[in-house]
């Protein structure tokens, strides 16, 4: 199934991809928050997990930590 792209949706991959390295959902909301302040933390939860479930970017697991998120690039370790 094509899923639209939404303006939300939009404006989180564009956050991640202003990122250097690895960001959480957290830093990453409020890095959006200031220019879009309408803009929930639950959106940017769900436009990043559907980000990374489309393969636009990439989610990094951390064991008794908060999920990580990055742009797509060259592949390369997580310890």
């Amino acid at each position: 199934m094509i899923r639209r792209q939404t303006i939300q949706c939009s404006i989180v991959l564009e956050a991640v991809n202003r990122t250097k390295g690895h960001s959480t959902a957290d830093e990453i909301y409020e890095m959006i928050h200031g220019d879009y302040p309408t803009l929930s933390r639950a959106t940017v939860y769900r436009n990043l997990n559907r980000l990374a479930d489309e393969g636009q970017i990439r989610k990094i697991t951390l064991p008794g930590g908060a999920d990580c998120f990055e742009k797509m690039c060259s592949p390369h370790y997580h310890i």
